[in-house]
């Protein structure tokens, strides 16, 4: 998150009601300054470069220098974020780590659902989402991956940032190729995302899709939130009692 411009106000907003990824089992905001989101709630600093970093070329999906922490900025910042999940140690206690956008309308109980479809059991091995079915197949306002694909990120990271050089790439890719040059496994579900270019379609009536981006407006987020819990009420409503 960003401390100045809407992402503050917004994920405050979250934070007080408890919902996007302060509705999972465990959380951490991130900024690169400290931030109250709510009474005992405080983002983890981003320390080292924080520079800005635009590109003459921006491309929808991340698939150009424009990174997804709602500006542009280099990758060094996100591979700082990750060198801060990995020491804090929490994400090992659960078998997914999320890594979502603050303009992202993010439903964890969905991802669960779609998540356990899937790997019915919980990961045994490191594994990626990938999300999105153009480019590289990941979009990188969500981010799924087993906690075991964080350690093994974390182990190999050196190595990445050796043959990679990963301030020429965007976040999402980074991660995405240094998973794929360690080895690390994935699963698709093209179902989670909403954009408009990795999935189309709208959050009114939605009883399936796990995430819909961007929404930058504070009443703008929370209408797609709440127009996704209207549908899941409906949906529970309407179910048959077995």
């Amino acid at each position: 998150m960003m401390p100045t411009g809407y992402e503050p106000d917004l994920v405050r907003a979250q934070a007080v009601r408890g919902v996007g990824i302060f509705a999972c089992n465990d959380f951490v905001a991130l900024s690169t300054s400290k931030i109250l989101l709510r009474p005992g709630v405080v983002t983890a600093v981003i320390e080292g470069n924080t520079s800005l970093k635009r590109s003459s070329a921006p491309v929808e999906g991340n698939m150009s220098e424009k990174g997804s922490w709602g500006s542009w900025l280099n990758t060094d910042n996100f591979i700082r974020a990750w060198d801060l999940i990995m020491a804090d140690s929490r994400y090992r206690s659960h078998d997914w780590v999320v890594k979502a956008d603050p303009d992202c309308v993010f439903f964890p109980e969905r991802l669960q659902i779609h998540l356990h479809s899937q790997v019915p059991n919980g990961p045994i091995e490191a594994l990626y989402v990938k999300n999105c079915p153009t480019g590289i197949g990941i979009n990188g306002s969500l981010q799924v991956f087993s906690h075991q694909a964080i350690d093994l990120y974390g182990q190999q990271r050196a190595l990445c940032d050796q043959l990679m050089y990963p301030r020429k790439s965007s976040e999402d890719v980074f991660m995405k190729e240094c998973l794929d040059l360690v080895n690390a496994s994935s699963i698709e579900d093209f179902s989670l995302l909403i954009d408009g270019y990795c999935g189309k379609g709208t959050c009114k009536g939605n009883m399936n899709n796990v995430a819909f981006y961007p929404y930058k407006e504070t009443d703008a987020w929370f209408i797609c939130w709440e127009q996704v819990v209207i549908a899941d009420d409906n949906k529970t409503i309407h179910s048959p009692i077995l």
